[in-house]
């Protein structure tokens, strides 16, 4: 029979055992602690796993207080990034704006043509409204700003703002139509290339006696942003006459409006970044806070077709200038799509967009593009159905400042294929393949076609579904 002495021995032995079990992983987390993260996360199932272990414990990892920092980082620039989109979409009751704006809109609408009169109405109040918005946006940032249209209706910049002088250029949108339109700024006497700081504005309404219009500030344009940028844009460079939204930067880059973020976070350990680098987490964070070779660790993570752009994106990231990435990559897929090379959608938005996020337009004309590039092994010759992609050549073209691709015939070069077009009745995009387009049937035509209320409508000069037919 065991005494009772006996019994409590055995009992604290049992305890010194279960104690010793359940201390098991608090001494694995000790001794991790200066071992690189890799090793650390190997020993559990996930970085997910890893982390909970790591939180269910009171001692301290400096790779798991590493990992919320990056964590924290992350949602800090997107949330600042949220709350700067946001202030960039102003709505603009007409009977809100000063006296001098109702005044500048009142000498503009007597210069208008007398065709119209309930068109030039809603045209000159939507860009007399988008001038508001901006300088609405500026006096809410904290900058100086001054009317200069208020001494001269005719002053060719519209607004000084900390001693800058810029020229609001607005795009105008009524009803449905409009919302589907990608916007392009486009100047058709060719003389875009005049070296003023400008800012787009995207001016909206439902119908043409709305009198409250939803203003969109897409971002500043000034060519001296690229001086210090030695990669040179092959396409859609600086003195062309077309401009789409991946041209604009943000106005709160171009004139450095402070942010809320917070102080820079501790110094995070090689291993943390490579890990994360290697695995895709928290990249936008870590990306934010690259000062080392930025082209070995994207070349690491991004996939062989997008090697080539590793360069480029550290070129701008070890610049500062990285808010020009949008323009960069739209110039970049579009020679991928000349030169009939394969691209990696998933790569493009998930490691790319982590350098520098676009805005929704920048994203949309992107997107637009990627799509484009998808379709490329299924376009065939109109005329010559056995001829693919790759026995034709492609050929780029603008048509009331839109981009315009498409493919011309192996057999007579005369003949086209278009595969991305827009349609001068809705302006949607229109791009081969897409659900409810098809190539046009007519003679030596060869342009997309697409459905409106129930008729099928090609190109504005189509012999067959043109606005003529």
């Amino acid at each position: 029979m065991t005494s009772i002495a006996d019994q409590h021995q055995n009992r604290d032995v049992l305890l010194g055992l279960k104690e010793l079990i359940d201390d098991r992983p608090r001494a694995r987390l000790i001794s991790s602690e200066t071992r690189p993260i890799a090793l650390q996360v190997k020993e559990f199932s996930s970085l997910e796993d890893w982390r909970k272990h790591c939180q269910g414990s009171k001692i301290p990892n400096t790779k798991f207080n590493q990992i919320l920092a990056l964590e924290s980082l992350q949602n800090r620039l997107q949330a600042e990034q949220r709350k700067s989109d946001r202030s960039l979409h102003i709505c603009v009751p007409f009977e809100n704006l000063p006296p001098s704006k109702k005044e500048q809109y009142e000498k503009r609408l007597r210069m208008e043509p007398k065709e119209d009169p309930e068109w030039n109405k809603c045209h000159v109040r939507l860009y007399t409204s988008a001038e508001w918005a901006f300088e609405t946006w500026a006096r809410s940032a904290g900058l100086d700003c001054i009317d200069l249209n208020i001494m001269n209706l005719y002053d060719p910049q519209d607004y000084e703002v900390d001693g800058r002088k810029v020229d609001v250029k607005a795009t105008i949108s009524v009803g449905f139509a409009g919302r589907c339109e990608l916007k392009c700024y486009w100047s058709p006497d060719g003389s875009s290339d005049t070296g003023e700081i400008i800012c787009a504005v995207r001016s909206e309404v439902g119908r043409r006696d709305e009198l409250t219009s939803r203003q969109y500030i897409q971002g500043i344009f000034h060519p001296d942003a690229y001086r210090e940028m030695p990669v040179l844009l092959k396409y859609f460079t600086l003195d062309g006459n077309l401009r789409n939204a991946c041209y604009f930067h943000s106005p709160h880059i171009f004139f450095k409006v402070k942010s809320a973020l917070a102080p820079p976070i501790q110094r995070i350990d090689e291993d943390v970044i490579e890990y994360c680098v290697q695995n895709s987490k928290y990249l936008p964070a870590v990306f934010h806070l690259m000062a080392g070779d930025t082209a070995m660790l994207l070349r690491e993570v991004l996939p062989p077709c997008h090697q080539d752009f590793a360069l480029i994106a550290a070129e701008m990231m070890s610049r500062g200038l990285r808010h020009l990435l949008p323009h960069y990559l739209a110039d970049y897929i579009l020679d991928k799509i000349l030169n009939k090379r394969s691209i990696d959608p998933d790569a493009i938005e998930k490691i790319i967009w982590s350098v520098f996020m676009p805005n929704m337009d920048q994203k949309k004309y992107l997107q637009i593009l990627m799509k484009v590039c998808r379709c490329l092994p299924h376009v065939r010759c109109a005329h010559h159905p056995d001829e693919s992609i790759g026995d034709m050549d492609i050929d780029i073209t603008e048509s009331r400042g839109k981009l315009i691709l498409y493919a011309r015939c192996g057999v007579d070069p005369s003949l086209k294929t278009t595969f991305l077009a827009y349609s001068w009745k809705t302006l949607e995009v229109l791009v081969y393949r897409d659900r409810g387009i098809s190539v046009c049937d007519a003679p030596r035509c060869g342009c997309l076609t697409h459905l409106y209320r129930g008729k099928k409508l090609g190109k504005r000069t189509c012999t067959k579904y043109g606005e003529a037919s």
